[in-house]
């Protein structure tokens, strides 16, 4: 039973990352993805840390980024961005960027 991960939607799929085992107390680095119109699971990309109490969201449908979290010792506050692959660290400067654009698109939207 996977405890306190994330989870977001692109693109017809579910994906799930991170979190803790229930029954051993494990933190998980491990992300799967659940395909909606196959009715599938499979393994993606890990995280770097294996970590809790995230958020995570998704970019342009393309990236999933994930915010701060727990490792079981350590308050986690990075923030990284996933592909099929890897993880990797994302800078605030293009973070900022990026919250910027969406509050310039969320105006032409209302």
């Amino acid at each position: 039973m996977r405890k306190e991960h994330a989870a977001v939607i692109a693109d017809y799929s579910v994906f799930v990352m991170g979190g803790y085992d229930g029954v051993q107390n494990v933190f998980l680095n491990c992300c799967e993805v659940y395909n909606v119109k196959k009715d599938e699971w499979r393994f993606f990309a890990s995280i770097n840390i294996s970590k809790c109490a995230f958020s995570a969201t998704v970019g342009n449908n393309r990236f999933i980024y994930t915010f701060g979290g727990y490792d079981g010792q350590n308050r986690l506050d990075g923030i990284k961005r996933l592909n099929d692959s890897s993880e990797i660290e994302v800078t605030v400067h293009w973070v900022i960027w990026f919250i910027l654009r969406l509050k310039s698109l969320c105006r032409l939207l209302t």
